[in-house]
């Protein structure tokens, strides 16, 4: 006898693999909209290298959204982060490296004390740094773009370099920090703890969390990240501009919904990320035929963020209520 698939069942095998059938459906329009020049060798490895910034971006933004925050003054900790990485790299390469890294990763601390301990709300509190941030890159840049005087071998080396000519450097990047951001987030019990505060804080609290701490180690994490996605934009535009990484908090957020991540918190994986910011990345064969738009690529992805959005809210929601939204009433029913 064969067992009914339930709705519920149905909505917690697609979120769970939501992000891998959006890669594959990419795939599959890039084969029927330009199988020539989209399956090539040179275009997928580009795919990697641009998913690289969005990548690392998305993985911070993961962690504060497992925690049921959100970061959205990332956009501007990257053209930030690039001109401190670009104009360091003039006197010492090693500190053009750490220096923004460490800078962002503060910046995500002091968002984390707004919200956590003067209970701002975090969109507001993020926004509101987006804004100074923003203020701030504009002063420092002189309101144009900024390069440095000589360029940098270790930055270009990240930005167009290559393992054994196949493997892009900016690749190997993001692979290595997914998988120490995924081995901290499985079993470092202090970072592990922002499923218990993005699921429940009164849980939470009855284990001992400290659920201040935690959403700012989120936040650090999110600005560390930020700023090593800022380093390596970079390095590959070459040039800091004020209004760089202008929508990129939108993108980082919709490759870890795309992912599975929750926005209420308390459900995410950076492996669901990993393959949203890989769905993100292939949108460009958009850009790639000439029987639609560019401009249909951002169609597609609010089209597949929409319906991630509504298996995830069919799935939290009770099956009885959604039933009724699809099935017809019965005729004679009283109403309530």
């Amino acid at each position: 006898m064969k067992k009914r698939l339930s709705l519920s069942a149905v909505t917690g095998r697609m979120k769970g693999n939501g992000a891998f059938l959006g890669v594959l459906l990419m795939l599959l329009i890039g084969c029927i909209i330009n199988p020539t020049d989209f399956f090539t060798a040179r275009n997928l490895i580009n795919v990697t290298r641009q998913s690289a910034t969005n990548g690392l971006l998305a993985f911070g933004m993961t962690y504060v959204m497992i925690c049921g925050s959100i970061d959205i003054s990332v956009a501007s900790m990257l053209p930030l982060s690039a001109f401190l990485s670009l104009y360091i790299s003039n006197y010492s390469t090693v500190f053009a490296f750490i220096v923004p890294v460490i800078v962002c990763a503060a910046i995500g601390a002091f968002n984390g004390v707004l919200i956590s301990k003067l209970n701002f709300p975090a969109m507001i509190a993020t926004f509101s740094t987006q804004l100074f941030l923003r203020g701030v890159v504009h002063v420092l840049t002189g309101n144009s773009t900024y390069r440095p005087h000589n360029e940098n071998a270790a930055l270009r080396i990240l930005s167009t370099g290559s393992i054994f000519g196949v493997i892009p450097v900016a690749t190997v990047l993001l692979l290595v920090m997914f998988f120490l951001l995924n081995y901290l987030l499985k079993y470092q019990p202090t970072v592990r703890n922002i499923y218990a505060v993005g699921g429940n804080e009164e849980a939470a609290m009855m284990m001992g969390v400290n659920q201040d701490r935690t959403l700012i180690i989120a936040h650090i994490f999110c600005g560390a990240m930020a700023g090593l996605a800022g380093i390596l934009m970079g390095a590959r535009t070459g040039g800091a501009v004020p209004l760089g990484g202008d929508g990129y908090e939108m993108l980082a957020i919709a490759s870890a919904v795309i992912g599975g991540t929750y926005l209420s918190g308390g459900r995410g994986k950076l492996s669901g990320t990993l393959f949203g910011a890989l769905v993100i990345g292939l949108s460009n064969v958009f850009k790639m035929q000439d029987i639609l738009r560019s401009h249909w690529e951002r169609v597609f992805i609010g089209s597949i963020l929409l319906a991630v959005l509504l298996i995830q809210s069919a799935a939290g929601a009770d099956i009885k209520k959604v039933k009724k939204l699809f099935l017809p009433k019965k005729k004679g029913a009283a109403r309530v």
